[in-house]
């Protein structure tokens, strides 16, 4: 949080702390960035905005972006990819627009929240994309930032989010059924 604190100071950068944040996730977790002239079917794009009223806040998240000239599904891919991020940078508008106490602090620029995103492509072969996404937010007044992840699993031909009920047939209580697995293979363990 003091980085956070200095960054909306002046002190430090801020979209310099948010790239060096994301850059650290990757580094933490042993992987490294996508290098320029990468063999990967895909790019890294980056959502931005920010806003300086008071709703104060400063987003940046990255996502995959697939060639549709490669790819016949890409097109849809890339949107519904880009919901997804788009669906986590709402959850800071929300934040900073559902907490008026902050405003007079916003207003006399005291303060700003600011939010990130990170990707990492798991596993992409055939028809099946599985995408890590590593979220982190601060917001302003807050004691410290916060981190999360979101798993985003694709069918690619035609278009769509497997849940986890794909696995199993229609009308079979699975949660049930891995609630039962789970608990036993924890008893065993004990």
């Amino acid at each position: 949080p003091n980085c956070h604190r200095r960054a909306h100071k002046g002190e430090i950068d801020r979209k310099a702390l948010i790239l060096y944040k994301l850059r650290g996730q990757r580094i933490f977790r042993g992987e490294p960035a996508q290098a320029i002239g990468s063999t990967d079917p895909w790019s890294t794009h980056i959502f931005r905005e920010s806003r300086s009223n008071n709703l104060k806040y400063d987003a940046q998240a990255e996502y995959p972006c697939f060639s549709p000239s490669e790819y016949s599904w890409a097109e849809e891919a890339n949107a519904y990819i880009k919901a997804a991020v788009i669906s986590e940078v709402q959850g800071i508008r929300n934040l900073a627009n559902g907490t008026p106490w902050t405003w007079s602090l916003a207003e006399t620029d005291e303060g700003e929240s600011s939010f990130g995103a990170s990707y990492d492509i798991l596993f992409f072969r055939g028809r099946l994309l599985s995408i890590r996404f590593s979220f982190f937010a601060y917001h302003f007044g807050g004691n410290h930032p916060s981190h999360w992840t979101r798993i985003l699993n694709l069918y690619l031909d035609p278009i769509y989010n497997i849940k986890l009920k794909h696995f199993f047939e229609p009308g079979v209580d699975y949660l049930g059924q891995i609630s039962i697995a789970v608990r036993k293979k924890l008893f065993t363990r004990c």
